[in-house]
Parts: structure tokens; C-alpha cells; sequence
């Protein structure tokens, strides 16, 4: 908490010294007092939404600093825990520009989409989100040869983005960034040079310069050529059957990751999410035709191990939508389809957490 001190005298700002002589210039006095006082303006500004603070960067130079200085970012997201509103679903498109559809999840249906195309920058190649974190997206021009794509982090709430041209064969590229930690963000590119050896670049926003990791990425990891799941300061990668890795950013180190063990005898072992939500990591394994039963297991802040946290039952679900039976004209006999629901977010509130589920149909056979 910011002490609230007059910056012109010693003397603490107090109910009595806040109130002008003259009552007829209370309100102009008042409007001076805060306009210049920047630990007052602090207190207040700090209990508006993200909203408000992002009109009022347009009110003065004065409010503009303070409200860009991170310092002030990263109070204001400790006192304003951000909720998640909603989701971003991409609409199947073979174009250049991508369509989102917005998913509200808190009910405010009258709030504004936050975006519906990615229009921030006119790419010739097109633009597609290639990963998002904690509110910023890391967009590629994709249609780009694959050693000339340009890179974009683009924060929607502001508008701002910044370029970040490769000249690699980029496997996959993902990004870092907690607002509650620091204002700045990285950016973690896996390439490779010939058939056998992978290397790791890091960009740095706070710098805005690369480095090259001098961790040794194993040849055979496969699972390279995906995004990592940011948590706990480090970029976390699957394997199913086989060691799971995460990288460890600051240490520039790249560790073993445990797995849950595996059932004996079962086969078609798939993972069905492994994302984070509010500080807390998660992994769904599903087996053989299993759609409606499995176990939601929570990772260790220690990486000691995967706990089952949650047991799943999406049976009763599947009565709510029942099967749909095509025209036997069409198809020659019964063609069923069974229900299946992909998890799109575990969504951990502290007194009500819950799944946020997209159904589709499946064949069956």
C-alpha cells in the first residue's frame, strides 16, 4: 500500500488540510490537490477497472505516465485480479484473416467482443494467432515462408502490438508474460539448422534483444513443434507414455517433468486438455472410446507429482443431448452419432470451480 503524503511539506495529508478556506473554490481546490499529487492520484486511479484507466491515458501527459508505469501496472493487477470474461473461439476460415467467435462467461452479454478479426496491422501474408497468455496473443504472419514470417504480441485491451521479425525455420514459438511478476513478457523460439540439432532463442520485451539459450534441446522431442503451456516461470511441454519436459526460463535450464501413471492394458491414450488457469496447471488423459469419464489431474507447484483433483461424470450430459438418428433414405440403415465433449477451460474459481465444455458429434461405428 502506498503511503498518501503531500509532496509539498512533510506533513501527512490529512481530512482537515484537504478542505480549502474559502468553501466557494472547494471544488477547483480539491481538483488541484489530486491533479498534483501523485501519491493520491495513485490511490485512486488504482481502484478503477482496466477499462476507465484506459480512457483516462487520454485525460493528460500526467495521468498517461503514471498509468504506463509498471510499477502502477503491477499494482494495479495485484489489487484487480483479472477474471476471465470470456473465450476466443477461431471460426474455420481458409482466408488470410482470422475470425474469432467471443464466449461470455460471466453473463455480460452487453459487453463489447473485444476484437472479432485480427485488424491491428495490415500483413499482406495474413495474420493467425499462433498462442495466447495471461491477455497478450502472439499472432505470425503464416502464409510467409516459413523463414520469413513476422511475429506479433498484440495486447487487445490496448491496442498495442510489437513486431519481431525471424529469419529461422521456426519450429514452434511461445510466449511468457505475468502481469502479476512484471509488465514484461518473452518470447521462446525453437529451430532447427539441420535434421538433428534444436536451439532455443529468447526475446526479451524489457531489452527488446534476442539471446540464444545454451540449454541442449534433445533431437528426438517431438513435441518441440508445439507451443508450451506457460506456468510457475516455466514453459511446460507433453509426451504421452514418455518424460514430459518444462524449460525453466530464468534459469535457462530445461528439467523432467513427472507424468501421471498410466493404466495397465489400456491403449488410445490421448490428452484431452493441458492448460493453466488461475495459477493452477492441468492435464485430462483420455483412454481407448472413453468421452464421457476421466480423472482432471492438478500439477505440484513443486513438480513433486499430478494430483487427482477432480473425477468427472459427463454420462447425465449426454441424456441432456441426446443422439440424433440421420434419414435412413439417405444412408442404408441406422447411422448413429454418439456425443463427445471437448474441454475448452478448467476453470478454477475458488468457491465454484467448473468445466466449460463444446460438444460435438461423432460418428459411431
Amino acid at each position: 500500500m502506498l503511503c498518501i503524503k503531500n509532496n509539498l511539506d512533510t506533513g501527512e495529508i490529512s481530512d482537515d488540510n484537504l478542505l480549502p478556506e474559502n468553501s466557494s473554490t472547494s471544488s477547483s481546490s480539491s481538483a488541484y490537490i489530486i491533479g498534483h499529487n501523485t501519491d493520491l492520484s495513485t490511490e485512486i486511479l488504482l481502484r478503477l477497472p482496466l477499462k476507465s484507466l484506459l480512457e483516462l491515458k487520454y485525460v493528460s501527459k500526467q495521468w498517461l505516465s503514471l498509468i504506463s508505469q509498471p510499477h502502477f501496472v503491477r499494482l494495479h493487477c495485484l489489487q484487480n485480479r483479472p477474471s476471465i470474461n470470456g473465450l476466443f473461439l477461431v471460426k474455420p476460415s481458409y482466408g488470410k484473416i482470422q475470425e474469432f467467435e467471443f464466449i461470455f462467461l460471466d453473463g455480460k452479454h452487453t459487453e463489447p467482443v473485444p476484437i472479432k478479426t485480427l485488424a491491428f496491422v495490415n500483413d499482406p501474408a495474413g495474420l493467425r494467432v499462433e498462442q495466447s497468455c495471461n491477455g497478450l496473443l502472439c499472432c505470425s504472419s503464416f502464409q510467409s515462408h516459413i523463414s520469413k514470417r513476422i511475429y506479433y504480441i498484440y495486447n487487445p485491451a490496448t491496442k498495442h502490438y510489437r513486431m519481431i521479425p525471424t529469419s529461422r525455420m521456426i519450429c514452434s514459438v511461445s510466449l511468457a508474460y505475468d502481469p502479476l511478476k512484471s509488465p514484461h513478457y518473452k518470447v521462446i523460439f525453437i529451430w532447427k539448422n539441420d535434421a538433428v540439432n534444436y536451439h532455443m532463442e529468447i526475446y526479451s520485451s524489457e531489452t527488446r534483444s534476442v539471446r540464444l539459450s545454451s540449454c541442449h534441446l534433445p533431437a528426438s522431442k517431438c513435441m518441440f513443434y508445439t507451443s508450451g503451456v506457460f506456468w510457475n516461470g516455466s514453459l511446460h511441454w507433453i509426451r504421452l507414455r514418455n518424460s514430459s519436459c518444462y524449460f525453466d526460463i530464468d534459469r535457462d535450464a530445461l528439467k523432467v517433468m513427472p507424468m501421471p501413471q498410466t493404466i495397465d492394458g489400456n491403449n488410445g491414450l490421448r490428452v484431452e486438455y493441458f492448460g493453466v488457469c488461475r495459477g493452477h496447471m492441468h492435464l485430462i488423459q483420455m483412454y481407448g472410446t472413453s468421452m464421457t469419464h476421466f480423472d482432471i489431474f492438478e500439477m505440484q507447484s513443486d513438480y513433486s507429482g499430478w494430483t487427482a483433483k477432480y473425477s468427472i461424470d459427463l454420462e447425465p450430459l449426454t441424456y441432456l443431448y441426446p443422439q440424433p438418428v440421420l434419414d435412413e433414405s439417405v444412408f442404408s440403415g441406422e447411422f448413429l452419432y454418439r456425443c463427445r465433449f471437448s474441454v475448452l477451460l478448467v476453470n478454477e474459481e475458488e468457491d465454484s470451480p467448473s468445466l466449460v465444455l463444446q460438444r460435438a458429434l461423432v460418428s459411431k461405428d
